[in-house]
């Protein structure tokens, strides 16, 4: 039977543009929802859905930690900008993980990223436009 956490503190807060492109990207081409371990830190998963980003403790069956939530993504054009969102404290440690977690997801995404990006070597990302002779 799960039983219904308790939020102990909402706030306002942002996730780098590159964080968020990357988690974006890697939900469209892997899965939905995507789990990845983070980097030195032991039991510390991050499962990202594209509506909800949860920091769980693997250790401790999936114990919520901080979750964000409600991006606010500004204009298509903006893709470099910070994208505000909620964030949910659930444990009373989260906010000496936040950050260190938040870099891990940044290094872990970054990393799936390039890893994509190795095995499609024929695929060009970056597409430059010439204008015919005149």
């Amino acid at each position: 039977m799960p039983t219904e956490l308790t939020v102990l503190r909402v706030l306002p807060t942002h996730i780098d543009a590159s964080c968020y492109n990357d988690a974006r990207l890697a939900l469209l081409r892997l899965s939905s929802p995507l789990r990845l371990q983070l980097p030195g830190l032991r039991g510390i998963d991050f499962i990202l859905a594209p509506q909800r980003w949860q920091c769980v403790d693997s250790l401790h069956g999936d114990l919520v930690v901080f979750a964000c939530s409600e991006f606010a993504r500004a204009e298509s054009t903006a893709l470099h900008l910070p994208v505000a969102c909620r964030l949910q404290i659930y444990h009373i440690h989260a906010g000496t993980l936040l950050r260190t977690a938040l870099d891990g997801l940044a290094a872990a995404l970054q990393a799936q990223r390039l890893q994509h990006e190795e095995r499609q070597p024929g695929v060009s990302h970056v597409t430059q436009i010439v204008a015919p002779p005149s």
